[in-house]
């Protein structure tokens, strides 16, 4: 404290005598406390330059700013104490030093912005409050007795804004993230490991968002790092309110609970809402719990929270298949419950040596998870796979002893490991320190992986109504039973095998044995069918094989058109093989009757070469009949892949073939009855005609190969499955041919008009124009009709009216071959007539050839 003010005074009193005396006093004057504190120009910068990724929060500390204030009475000193008005959610401010400190390091990390640009920044407002310790008094020694009292009733605000400048050069990919809107709406995204963003990635919000384009920008620059954009506008006009289990779960996002007990308690209130709202869950419920199922495989898990985990899964089946669905292709949850299963087994807790067996039965989900001791033999009672019985919740042990009790039929579904398998998993327990375990599971309710093709999410419901028009994609028949060791096991040498009643049989209906594959698809996880082969079926009960134990197997049942469709009825197969028999039985003829015409015309003196017209239609009747013959041997030989992919492109090549030598009889047409055209002769026609229509097909099909082999192995059929192939490597070319022939008829029925009027002018032959014209007509039969027909059969073929567009199809494109004899034969009717007298009866020939000669002469001396 600053000593106070101090006066000396000479104090004289004197009387009129004379007489006088001096006395002397002191006057003190103390500074009155009634200023307060002043606050000091801050010493540091309020701008602090930090690594989100590599600053220690500590040394962050470090760099904000100290404040500093003095008591505003200067004689008196009271000592200053800080606190903090506003602010407090993320910082602290030290009471005597004035250190302004971060105390909620991951609220802070959440309110950062993730920009696009190489920084980013955030201002966060602070105001502290300077006040006197009023613990503090003080009394001046050696003078009048006097208490000087500090008080907080003195006190003084500063405000200050700190900035955290942000350097966005990150290296382990795009963090979580979270946004509020400014009309209330929050979404998160999930982080995305450096592995997952090669140069940039689009990812929706945790949240469901109809629109397909709301989506964070997470970019990978060399320079810059990953850096990310959110979304600038919200979602909807008005937010959803959020559901119980959002509310529930949402604060877990972050800070998950480590403690086991903590999470118990949180799995049981999980549960708890799901029996109350699950009929009522949204794509963003569903997210948030395949999200907390993840989050639970951290660490080990008791038996207790597997169990109440095992149930939530199972309760989640419940929910409506379209927002199963839905959820599926938004942010393939349904795969991510599966892999959290498949985590959870391999997290359970068996006991100290590892060898407990845990089973836990629900209503829609059985699970056994086991472990195999380091002493394990084969015995009698080895168990060798996992049996569910129908209509009931009962689950069997498969053992060596009752193997044959797989083939019960009161099983729903059961599967059975090699003893093979079984001994190779023995030899890796016993060399490994930790022991092998191993679970089986089955589902007795298949909404979960009922999963349907992507389709634009902007139509998907947030209600719970369920749209029946979703079920027009494969179908799941049978429950869904699965075995898993860890990691997959592949190429087995002897396959397990799965028997599965499916819910209803009919033979006109393909079944698949497939397997539910998590990694596929880019993780998004899907059906696939390698490796599985359907070994027999008798009745519902079907019996399939696999060469792999990866984490899921299952039977489904494929559909081609929507559930209820009428098939097609089976005597369209028979009508197919008639209608390509007899067109290959004409083809044949039609390459027969050219051949021996060109021979019986070849004088042994000079050699006649094909005409253009017989050359065209020679080589359109052997790739039609190539066509033909491939398809009948090869379209439904699905096995193995490598010939059905050869069928395939071969039946794609000689139908190609075949359009182009449409073509070009078209042009040949074309060039005799349109007389207006300008006279052109083409060089080296033949060779020019067979590089366009045998050449250009080869360069088609060759693409299609090179993208992907495996577009023309169709699960029944061996042909382009691929739509994208199929109509730009068959259907546009099939489609400009078409267009030709359209153009080229049109033009031909102009001449042949145009020709009519002007024979009735002349003294033309009336029949001979009309025979023209009944060409003319055949040529739109043979090359144009049955293409149309086949064009609009690819783009119509599942509506209500196929059935009518098949026949005609089979009709028209089937006797194609058929067609083109007869009009051949037509055409060459005065030739083989002539061939005939002239081989037969040469006589008769000799007299109508004078009789010709007579005539010509009579017309021209007339």
């Amino acid at each position: 404290m600053i000593p106070p003010c101090q006066f000396r005074t000479n104090l004289t009193a004197s009387n009129p005598t004379g007489t006088s005396a001096t006395t002397h006093f002191y006057i003190f004057i103390f500074d009155e406390n009634d200023r307060p504190p002043v606050f000091q120009p801050l010493s540091n910068s309020k701008v602090i330059q930090i690594l989100e990724s590599g600053d220690d929060w500590d040394e962050l500390s470090s760099k904000l700013p100290i404040v500093k204030a003095i008591d505003g009475d200067t004689g008196i000193g009271c000592p200053v104490r800080y606190a903090l008005e506003s602010g407090g959610n993320y910082f602290a401010v030290n009471p005597v030093s004035g250190q302004i400190s971060v105390t909620n390091v991951t609220a802070l990390e959440i309110q950062l912005p993730l920009q696009g640009q190489s920084t980013g920044n955030q201002i966060y407002n602070i105001t502290v409050r300077a006040f006197e310790d009023s613990s503090y008094n003080f009394t001046p020694s050696g003078m009048t007795p006097h208490t000087i009292r500090c008080s907080e009733d003195m006190f003084a605000y500063q405000s200050l804004s700190v900035e955290l400048r942000i350097n966005r050069k990150l290296f382990d990919g795009c963090p979580a993230e979270r946004k509020v809107y400014a009309n209330g709406e929050i979404f998160h995204w999930r982080p995305v490991p450096a592995s997952e963003v090669s140069n940039s990635i689009y990812e929706r919000p945790i949240e469901f968002c109809p629109k397909p384009d709301f989506r964070r920008l997470c970019v990978n620059s060399p320079e810059q790092g990953f850096s990310s954009i959110v979304p600038v506008e919200p979602c909807r006009t008005v937010p959803l309110k959020a559901s119980p289990v959002v509310t529930l779960l949402g604060k877990y996002l972050v800070d998950f609970p480590q403690d086991q007990g903590e999470r118990q308690i949180l799995a049981d209130s999980v549960s708890q809402e799901l029996a109350n709202e699950t009929n009522a869950l949204t794509v963003t419920d569903i997210n948030y719990l395949a999200l907390f199922l993840t989050h639970t495989t951290e660490g080990v898990v008791t038996p207790n929270l597997f169990c109440s985990l095992v149930n939530i899964i199972g309760q989640m089946s419940n929910t409506p298949l379209d927002q199963l669905q839905a959820a599926q292709n938004y942010s393939s949850s349904s795969n991510a419950v599966m892999t959290a299963l498949e985590n959870l087994a391999q997290s359970l807790d068996l006991g100290p040596d590892g060898n407990n067996t845990v089973t836990v039965n629900v209503q829609n989900l059985a699970v056994q998870v086991f472990g195999i001791p380091r002493n394990a033999q084969l015995s009698r009672k080895t168990i060798l796979g996992f049996a569910a019985r129908a209509n009931s919740t009962n689950i069997n042990n498969i053992s060596r002893e009752n193997v044959t009790s797989s083939l019960d039929s009161e099983n729903a579904v059961s599967i059975t490991l090699p003893e093979s398998l079984i001994l190779r998993l023995f030899r890796q327990s016993l060399a490994s320190t930790v022991g092998i375990r191993g679970h089986y599971l089955v589902f007795r309710e298949v909404a979960l992986l009922q999963v349907a093709p992507p389709y634009n999410t902007s139509n998907i419901s947030t209600s719970t109504t369920l749209n029946q028009s979703i079920l027009a994609y494969p179908r799941i028949a049978s429950w869904i039973i699965g075995a898993s060791f860890g990691p997959p096991i592949m190429n087995l040498p002897d396959p397990i095998t799965f028997r599965a009643q499916v819910d209803s049989y009919n033979p006109d209906k393909n079944h698949t044995c497939v397997f539910w594959n998590t990694t596929a698809d880019d993780g998004q996880g899907v059906w696939q069918s390698n490796g599985c082969t359907l070994t027999n079926q008798t009745g519902r009960h079907i019996t399939c094989q696999c060469n792999h134990l990866t984490s899921f197997a299952i039977l489904v049942d494929f559909f081609a058109a929507e559930e209820g469709a009428a098939s097609l009825p089976p005597f369209l197969d028979a009508l197919t093989t008639a209608a390509l028999s007899l067109s290959i039985i004409g083809l044949l003829l039609t390459i027969g009757l050219i051949l021996i015409i060109w021979r019986l015309t070849t004088s042994p003196f000079r050699r006649r070469s094909l005409t253009k017209n017989e050359f065209v239609v020679l080589n359109l009747s052997v790739a039609l009949l190539l066509a033909y013959v491939t398809f009948l041997a090869g379209i439904d030989a699905v096995t193995p892949k490598a010939g059905c992919i050869a069928a395939g492109a071969f039946i794609h090549y000689f139908f190609l073939v075949t359009s182009l030598w449409g073509g070009v009889e078209g042009y040949l047409l074309y060039q005799a009855f349109a007389t207006a055209a300008p006279a052109t002769e083409i060089t080296h026609f033949q060779v020019k005609a067979s590089a366009i229509a045998w050449g250009i097909p080869v360069i088609l099909v060759s693409i299609v190969l090179l993208l992907d082999p495996e577009y023309y192995a169709g699960r029944n059929v061996c042909w382009l499955h691929n739509q994208a192939s199929l109509y730009l490597a068959f259907i546009a070319p099939i489609c400009l041919t078409l267009l030709a022939n359209l153009v080229v008829f049109a033009l031909i029925m102009r001449e042949l008009w145009m020709a009519r009027k002007a024979a009735i002018r002349s003294t033309r032959n009336k029949e001979d124009i009309w025979t023209d014209l009944r060409r003319g007509m055949s040529l739109f039969f043979l090359l144009g009709l049955p293409w149309l027909l086949l064009t609009l059969n690819v783009f119509y073929g599942a509506t209500e009216g196929r059935l009518a567009l098949h026949v005609l199809v089979i009709i028209f494109c089937g006797t194609q071959g058929f067609g083109i004899f007869a009009v051949h034969v037509y055409g060459v009717r005065r030739e083989l007539k002539d061939l005939y007298l002239h081989h037969m009866k040469p006589n008769t020939a000799k007299r109508e050839r004078n009789k010709k000669g007579a005539h010509t002469s009579s017309t021209s001396s007339s």
